[in-house]
């Protein structure tokens, strides 16, 4: 029993010290500030801006909840307008709503970033990615007008290329906001690619809650691109534009961000993955960050792109130049609120 008694005693002590050492890593304390600050409420007034926010992130949503917005969508009026046609009512929007409803409440598989096959026509979202009771934990995704900065988009590849570019443009962009260097290291011209970007003028934060890395590693990975009239039709409701592309998986716009860590020697380095493609190491921590919630911002201040995650503190949908809240995915209404204002900022 003494020696039982000892051995816990050392444990509970060792323990205690590894507790007391995480305590003083700066991403640790960064991010933990993030969680245990309670959100600020601010609602959404206007129950339209919900609705679209709803159809923005209707993959995070239960079966039912997808059922009630659709339902929802046919009865209220919209009054904006998206390229040259007025959309009057939901019932402008789609011959079929009902057949389109049947399809989002179906319950099936699993996995993250699965192909939805919207290219085959509407059909296929039963053989889509969702939770056993029709949610996703994760998604993300890109839209795409027919045509873009007087470039026409008449094939997927052509969006592809287009994507890429306004990925690449605003990684730069957020670069220079943080005066940091921005590098395509692998993958420029392909669907999955890596950048590096570098501080300039690198200076430990004086604020130990706010974390400032050397060095940030970026994984993009964009979905091929298609059509589909029945979910663009709704996604032109929230978006404000006439939808023509679509990324074609649930998680079809992967931004990965990863920074060294000086705490514990993590480097930033680009490996390839499982797969022999290029992918990136490095903290993954940083994305929850107040600096990395920043980036993430600037990134999806936009109606082209969008991230929406239900993961334990960090459910949120970020969303054209938004943060919303993410309470439930039983209810389409749970994008009710504002993120609280720290989280609205960008860079």
């Amino acid at each position: 029993m003494i020696n039982y008694l000892k051995l816990m005693t050392i444990i509970l002590f060792i323990a205690n010290l590894i507790a007391c050492k995480a305590l003083e890593d700066p991403i640790y304390k960064d991010v933990s500030r993030n969680d245990w600050t309670m959100p600020e409420k601010e609602p959404v007034e206007d129950k339209e801006e919900i609705i679209k926010a709803a159809i923005i992130g209707k993959f995070m949503l239960d079966s039912q909840a997808r059922h009630d917005l659709f339902m929802e969508i046919e009865s209220v009026p919209f009054s904006f307008k998206a390229g040259k046609s007025e959309f009057e009512t939901a019932s402008d929007l789609s011959t079929g709503v009902q057949m389109t409803t049947d399809l989002f409440t179906g319950t099936v598989g699993s996995g993250q970033g699965q192909a939805l096959g919207l290219a085959v026509g509407v059909a296929a979202l039963t053989f889509s990615a969702f939770s056993d009771d029709g949610s996703h934990d994760v998604t993300s995704g890109i839209f795409l007008p027919a045509e873009m900065d007087g470039v026409k988009i008449d094939t997927p590849e052509q969006a592809m290329s287009v994507a890429r570019k306004m990925v690449s443009d605003k990684i730069q962009t957020i670069a220079r906001k943080m005066n940091f260097s921005a590098l395509c290291v692998e993958g420029c011209d392909q669907a999955r690619s890596t950048y590096l970007l570098k501080n300039m003028d690198y200076k430990a934060s004086a604020n130990p809650e706010r974390y400032i890395p050397k060095e940030i590693g970026i994984y993009v990975s964009i979905s091929p691109f298609v059509e589909n009239e029945d979910l663009s039709k709704y996604d032109s409701l929230a978006t404000g534009f006439e939808v023509k592309w679509m990324s074609e998986n649930i998680n079809g716009f992967q931004f990965v961000m990863a920074s060294d860590n000086l705490f514990n020697n993590t480097q930033v380095k680009f490996i390839e993955g499982e797969d022999g493609l290029p992918t990136i190491f490095g903290d993954l921590r940083f994305a929850k960050t107040e600096l990395g919630r920043k980036i993430t911002r600037t990134l999806h201040n936009t109606p082209h792109t969008f991230f929406g995650s239900s993961e334990i503190s960090y459910s949120i949908l970020y969303f054209n130049d938004r943060v919303y809240n993410f309470y439930s995915d039983g209810r389409y209404e749970t994008f009710r609120d504002y993120a609280k204002p720290e989280f609205q900022q960008g860079l």
